[in-house]
């Protein structure tokens, strides 16, 4: 089995991806400096294909508008394993996200997956296709690596106290 990501229990370090969707659409923001005080979900993607996140992201959009911005957050960190230009990775994820009509869902991006900045704070391990962290309160309360994200709702939504929505 991989290890990748901060062991549970530990606080969320602060950094500032750039966020492509969200509140924070255009702008550099720490998530957690802003929302880790409420609870929700950090998925570290480290795959340049983006389909298998589509249905997930969707599928957190409307939790969180049925939830409460402030009973769920989700970031979505797109790693740029390809170590394409930003500008092209910034496009990619602006048609992803309008596509999938992502308004609360923090769709963000780092330079790389072995970013010392960003990936690195949050030792992150760039072999990990994805690394997915449940917080509340600023803590890492549970993670995965390299999960089906369909089952991976199921648990955050359990470990967070919250009942799924019919799934799309």
């Amino acid at each position: 089995m991989i290890n990748s990501g901060l062991t549970i229990g530990s606080d969320y370090p602060a950094f500032d991806p750039t966020h492509v969707s969200g509140p924070d659409q255009g702008k550099n923001a720490c998530p957690m400096c802003k929302y880790g005080k409420d609870q929700g979900m950090m998925v570290w993607w480290n795959k340049e294909d983006m389909a298998e996140l589509a249905p997930f992201a969707q599928n957190m959009e409307r939790v969180i508008l049925e939830k409460g911005f402030n009973n769920l957050r989700v970031f979505i960190m797109y790693m740029n394993t390809a170590g394409k230009p930003l500008t092209e990775i910034e496009n990619m994820l602006k048609g992803f996200s309008k596509n999938n009509n992502l308004k609360n869902v923090a769709l963000t991006y780092i330079p790389s997956p072995t970013d010392a900045e960003t990936a690195g704070l949050y030792e992150i391990n760039p072999k990990a296709f994805n690394t997915i962290f449940i917080y509340k309160r600023r803590k890492v309360i549970d993670k995965f690596i390299n999960y089906n994200l369909q089952n991976t709702q199921k648990v955050l939504l359990q470990k967070l106290h919250l009942q799924l929505p019919d799934l799309l």
